[in-house]
Protein backbone atom coordinates (compact mmCIF):
# COMPACT_ATOMS: atom_id res chain seq x y z
CA UNK A 1 0.00 0.00 0.00
CA UNK A 2 2.64 2.09 0.77
CA UNK A 3 4.34 2.22 -2.50
CA UNK A 4 1.04 3.02 -4.26
CA UNK A 5 0.88 5.73 -2.58
CA UNK A 6 4.26 6.73 -2.99
CA UNK A 7 3.84 5.91 -6.80
CA UNK A 8 0.63 8.52 -6.75
CA UNK A 9 2.40 11.24 -5.24
CA UNK A 10 5.92 10.50 -7.01
CA UNK A 11 3.18 10.83 -10.08
CA UNK A 12 1.69 14.22 -9.20
CA UNK A 13 3.08 16.85 -10.12
CA UNK A 14 2.08 20.71 -9.53
CA UNK A 15 2.89 23.37 -12.22
CA UNK A 16 3.18 27.01 -11.29
CA UNK A 17 5.02 29.91 -12.64
CA UNK A 18 5.90 32.82 -10.87
CA UNK A 19 7.23 36.50 -12.85
CA UNK A 20 10.67 37.44 -10.67
CA UNK A 21 10.34 40.94 -10.35
CA UNK A 22 13.31 42.74 -9.78
CA UNK A 23 13.71 45.42 -7.07
CA UNK A 24 14.42 49.20 -7.86
CA UNK A 25 17.48 50.08 -5.68
CA UNK A 26 18.56 53.05 -6.90
CA UNK A 27 19.11 55.31 -10.41
CA UNK A 28 22.81 54.23 -10.90
CA UNK A 29 21.88 50.70 -10.30
CA UNK A 30 18.85 50.65 -12.61
CA UNK A 31 20.58 52.05 -15.32
CA UNK A 32 23.87 50.10 -14.75
CA UNK A 33 21.75 46.61 -14.89
CA UNK A 34 19.30 47.87 -17.78
CA UNK A 35 20.91 46.17 -20.83
CA UNK A 36 17.92 49.13 -22.93
CA UNK A 37 16.45 51.88 -22.78
CA UNK A 38 14.19 53.74 -24.92
CA UNK A 39 11.21 56.01 -25.50
CA UNK A 40 8.58 54.26 -26.76
CA UNK A 41 4.88 54.15 -28.26
CA UNK A 42 2.57 51.28 -27.40
CA UNK A 43 0.99 50.93 -30.71
CA UNK A 44 -0.75 47.11 -30.25
CA UNK A 45 -1.95 45.21 -26.88
CA UNK A 46 -2.49 41.31 -27.41
CA UNK A 47 -6.40 40.29 -28.40
CA UNK A 48 -8.47 40.14 -25.05
CA UNK A 49 -8.74 36.25 -25.43
CA UNK A 50 -5.29 36.23 -23.77
CA UNK A 51 -5.20 35.66 -20.26
CA UNK A 52 -2.00 35.36 -18.90
CA UNK A 53 -0.53 35.55 -15.28
CA UNK A 54 2.89 37.22 -15.70
CA UNK A 55 4.48 38.55 -18.53
CA UNK A 56 1.99 39.48 -21.65
CA UNK A 57 3.75 40.62 -25.13
CA UNK A 58 3.17 44.34 -26.36
CA UNK A 59 4.38 46.08 -29.61
CA UNK A 60 5.87 49.66 -28.96
CA UNK A 61 6.84 51.48 -31.81
CA UNK A 62 10.90 52.66 -30.43
CA UNK A 63 11.28 56.70 -31.42
CA UNK A 64 14.37 56.92 -29.33
CA UNK A 65 17.19 54.77 -27.76
CA UNK A 66 18.55 55.87 -24.67
CA UNK A 67 20.82 52.45 -23.90
CA UNK A 68 21.51 49.40 -26.16
CA UNK A 69 22.02 48.57 -29.29
CA UNK A 70 18.23 48.19 -30.34
CA UNK A 71 16.97 50.27 -33.68
CA UNK A 72 13.85 52.84 -33.85
CA UNK A 73 11.11 51.27 -34.98
CA UNK A 74 8.55 48.63 -34.02
CA UNK A 75 9.29 45.86 -31.31
CA UNK A 76 7.77 43.37 -29.31
CA UNK A 77 8.34 43.35 -25.73
CA UNK A 78 7.41 41.44 -22.55
CA UNK A 79 5.75 43.12 -19.87
CA UNK A 80 3.56 42.67 -16.81
CA UNK A 81 2.63 46.50 -16.40
CA UNK A 82 -0.40 48.07 -17.72
CA UNK A 83 0.13 49.87 -21.53
CA UNK A 84 -2.38 51.71 -23.38
CA UNK A 85 -2.40 51.75 -27.16
CA UNK A 86 -0.92 55.30 -28.29
CA UNK A 87 0.72 56.36 -25.43
CA UNK A 88 4.33 56.62 -24.68
CA UNK A 89 6.37 55.07 -22.02
CA UNK A 90 10.19 54.90 -20.99
CA UNK A 91 10.39 51.10 -21.34
CA UNK A 92 13.61 49.53 -19.96
CA UNK A 93 14.61 46.55 -20.46
CA UNK A 94 17.11 43.79 -18.64
CA UNK A 95 18.03 40.74 -20.72
CA UNK A 96 15.35 37.05 -20.64
CA UNK A 97 13.11 35.56 -23.13
CA UNK A 98 9.52 35.63 -23.51
CA UNK A 99 6.96 35.24 -26.50
CA UNK A 100 9.94 35.26 -28.94
CA UNK A 101 11.63 38.25 -27.76
CA UNK A 102 14.28 39.03 -25.67
CA UNK A 103 13.19 42.66 -25.00
CA UNK A 104 11.56 41.71 -21.30
CA UNK A 105 10.25 44.77 -18.70
CA UNK A 106 9.67 43.16 -15.91
CA UNK A 107 11.46 44.85 -12.97
CA UNK A 108 9.96 47.42 -10.89
CA UNK A 109 9.83 50.69 -12.90
CA UNK A 110 10.67 49.67 -15.91
CA UNK A 111 7.88 50.89 -17.98
CA UNK A 112 7.44 54.54 -16.53
CA UNK A 113 4.00 56.14 -18.58
CA UNK A 114 4.95 59.93 -20.01
CA UNK A 115 2.19 62.18 -19.88
CA UNK A 116 0.34 63.22 -23.17
CA UNK A 117 2.50 66.27 -24.75
CA UNK A 118 5.82 65.58 -23.41
CA UNK A 119 8.27 67.41 -25.20
CA UNK A 120 10.47 64.31 -27.15
CA UNK A 121 13.44 66.75 -28.18
CA UNK A 122 13.86 67.45 -24.61
CA UNK A 123 13.95 64.47 -22.89
CA UNK A 124 17.07 63.70 -25.51
CA UNK A 125 19.26 66.20 -23.66
CA UNK A 126 22.15 65.14 -21.25
CA UNK A 127 23.46 62.00 -20.17
CA UNK A 128 21.56 58.43 -19.83
CA UNK A 129 21.41 58.85 -15.92
CA UNK A 130 20.29 62.77 -16.25
CA UNK A 131 17.70 61.63 -18.88
CA UNK A 132 16.31 58.72 -16.38
CA UNK A 133 16.14 61.04 -13.38
CA UNK A 134 14.15 63.74 -15.47
CA UNK A 135 11.93 60.91 -16.03
CA UNK A 136 11.94 60.13 -12.74
CA UNK A 137 11.49 63.37 -11.88
CA UNK A 138 8.40 63.73 -13.88
CA UNK A 139 6.78 60.68 -12.83
CA UNK A 140 7.17 61.54 -9.54
CA UNK A 141 5.50 64.39 -9.47
CA UNK A 142 2.90 62.77 -11.86
CA UNK A 143 1.93 60.82 -9.53
CA UNK A 144 1.64 63.04 -6.76
CA UNK A 145 -0.52 64.83 -8.55
CA UNK A 146 -3.00 62.34 -9.25
CA UNK A 147 -2.98 61.50 -4.84
CA UNK A 148 -4.09 64.82 -4.29
CA UNK A 149 -6.56 64.55 -6.79
CA UNK A 150 -7.79 61.07 -5.27
CA UNK A 151 -7.06 62.53 -2.01
CA UNK A 152 -9.94 65.44 -2.73
CA UNK A 153 -12.39 62.59 -4.22
CA UNK A 154 -11.65 60.49 -1.16
CA UNK A 155 -12.60 63.79 1.28
CA UNK A 156 -15.99 64.72 -1.08
CA UNK A 157 -16.34 60.85 -0.43
CA UNK A 158 -16.24 60.75 3.11
CA UNK A 159 -18.48 63.85 3.39
CA UNK A 160 -21.52 62.38 1.41
CA UNK A 161 -21.32 58.88 3.08
CA UNK A 162 -20.83 60.68 6.75
CA UNK A 163 -24.18 62.60 5.45
CA UNK A 164 -26.07 59.66 4.25
CA UNK A 165 -28.89 58.19 6.61
CA UNK A 166 -27.83 54.54 4.87
CA UNK A 167 -24.57 53.99 5.80
CA UNK A 168 -22.10 51.55 4.00
CA UNK A 169 -23.49 49.20 1.89
CA UNK A 170 -23.73 45.40 3.93
CA UNK A 171 -23.62 42.22 1.78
Amino acid sequence: MKNVVRLILVSITTQCSATLVGLFRDADTFIQQSTDIVVARCSRLPGPNLSVDGPYPVEIDILQVWKGGRQTGKRKIATIYPMEVGSLYVVTGSGGLAYDTDFIATAQLTVIPLRSGTDLKALQVGSVRERVLRVLHLRQAEVKRQLLELKREEELLDRAVAASEIGPTRR
